[in-house]
């Protein structure tokens, strides 16, 4: 843990600040610091605990702080111990000792600690994980991990450290990266604004090793092109099976400078597999698990359309989409308990659906509390939450025929050319149905003229028009209506 502060007498004043704050999230009263206690000796932090109408009984608190760089050695702990005994003795109070050792203790120290404890419990020795419990307990800190997400919101960097930072009766997230370079983050993990970030620097620069604030416009482009390098990267080799470093880099020239990062960082993550000079995904066991991360990766951001292509277009992204997947699904879900003549449904609508495929294979909160809360084992829970989960398929399935870079993936891939669908709106009083409402949508892919350079394009169709099966399925009205769109502007997708 980091204390801030631009001189050692700073640091100093900024850790019994610390020490006062946390106490007085506690049951005590009567703080005082650097006060001489009856026998002579210094303490850092002198407290009393609050016992209602007894105050002569209320026992006593003595408190020291370490945060020098070097652990608490044993010479430490016996002079903290002497002093709590000792005030114990001449004041006849009832005293607890806690010494706080930010940076930790030796050996010897953890040894002595451990064999007082089981003879007098009154004696505590913290550490810095123990400052960062209380601050979170207390709403001072966030978590660890949700600290973690917030890096990894702005940047993909290796961390070198993350810990947590006091100043200013404030804590903060110290998150060291490469080249002395570090970012930080307020008590809820939200990076520092420009203003703020600049002003901590000379702390920083004081009393760690860090000397530059991240550059989060800079770092911003950086994540997006490293983003999109490892779309194309997987993209290739879902096309292609497998690859070089060569190929990537002379096939991707305008991320030459990502390829080999991207390549090292989908190692480090269990994706890919790199065997002399030739890169492949890792399929195999565990497959499952690693192809739905793909697509998670895939869809969680922009994505090229040559990705798109390549990635639904290629007989892997097939193959993939079977029963071991569909039972990896259900796992993620904590075991909702889908009958299995859904099964064959399941699997059609994540192949239909690339929304379907990540929100399926995704643990989906609701499910999980269900089951924390026993929803599972009654039968008319797992039935409602099943339909919850094929209607919210259908639901994506519809954003995804109507997206309009995937229209070459249903016409092409999936030979699939029209979505109709029906809605049922039905509006209930207390007392009875006030409006009930049926619509029905046709929504057909059809392909332009060569004038209007032969790309897919998206059209309403008449409730009367033909089937597409039908000869001359799509009459003119929709034609027109179509055409009448690219003239506006309004439609600018091309043909894959």
């Amino acid at each position: 843990m980091f204390i801030l502060g631009k001189t050692n007498a700073e640091v100093g004043k900024q850790l019994e600040e610390l020490t006062l704050l946390l106490l007085s999230k506690l049951p005590f009263d009567r703080l005082k610091t650097n006060s001489i206690d009856v026998g002579g000796s210094e303490v850092d932090v002198y407290a009393e605990f609050q016992m209602t109408g007894l105050t002569e009984q209320n026992p006593h608190l003595i408190r020291e702080c370490k945060a020098r760089q070097d652990p608490v050695n044993i010479t430490d702990w016996l002079k903290f111990l002497g002093k709590v005994f000792q005030h114990e003795t001449v004041s006849h109070k009832t005293t607890y000792g806690c010494l706080l050792a930010l940076n930790g203790a030796n050996g010897n120290v953890f040894g002595a600690y451990t064999s007082l404890r089981p003879h007098c419990d009154r004696v505590m020795l913290l550490d810095a994980e123990a400052v960062r419990e209380l601050a979170g307990s207390q709403n001072l800190l966030c978590s660890q991990a949700e600290a973690e997400s917030s890096v990894r919101a702005v940047t993909e960097r290796p961390m070198v450290e993350l810990k947590p930072a006091y100043y200013g009766k404030r804590f903060y997230w110290i998150c060291g990266l490469e080249t002395s370079r570090v970012l930080v983050l307020d008590k809820n993990g939200v990076p520092l604004d420009p203003q703020s970030r600049d002003a901590f620097i000379p702390l920083l620069a004081a009393t760690t090793q860090y000397t530059a604030h991240l550059d989060l416009d800079e770092e911003g482009l950086y994540l997006r092109r490293q983003q999109l390098a490892r779309k194309l990267v997987i993209g290739r080799l879902f096309s292609k099976g497998s690859s070089t470093m060569e190929e990537l880099t002379d096939s991707l020239l305008e991320y030459q400078t990502e390829v080999p990062l991207v390549v090292s960082s989908l190692v480090d993550l269990d994706w890919i597999t790199v065997s002399g000079n030739k890169i492949r995904l890792k399929t195999g066991p565990k497959w499952s698990k690693r192809f739905a991360n793909i697509a998670s990766s895939i869809w969680s951001s922009e994505t090229p359309v040559t990705v798109i292509y390549e990635f639904l277009g290629s007989p892997l992204y097939r193959k993939s989409i079977n029963e071991k997947l569909w039972r990896y699904a259900l796992q993620a879900q904590s075991g909702l308990p889908v009958p299995l003549d859904r099964t064959d449904e399941a699997i059609q609508l994540m192949w239909l659906s690339p929304l379907t495929l990540v929100y399926f294979t995704q643990p989906q909160e609701m499910f999980l509390k269900h089951k924390e809360e026993g929803f599972f084992d009654v039968p008319t829970a797992v039935a409602s939450d099943v339909e919850v989960l094929f209607n919210m398929a259908a639901q994506l399935l519809r954003r995804d025929f109507n997206n309009p870079y995937l229209m070459g993936f249903f016409y092409k891939h999936c030979e699939i050319e029209e979505l109709e669908a029906k809605t049922n709106l039905r509006l209930k009083s207390r007392e009875q149905v006030v409006v009930e409402y049926q619509a029905t949508d046709r929504h057909r892919i059809g392909i332009a003229t060569d004038e209007y350079g032969g790309i897919y394009l998206p059209m309403f169709v008449p409730l009367d028009a033909a089937e597409p099966w039908a000869s001359g399925g799509v009459d003119e009205r929709s034609k027109e209506a179509a055409y009448d769109m690219m003239a506006s502007g309004r439609s600018r997708y091309g043909r894959n």
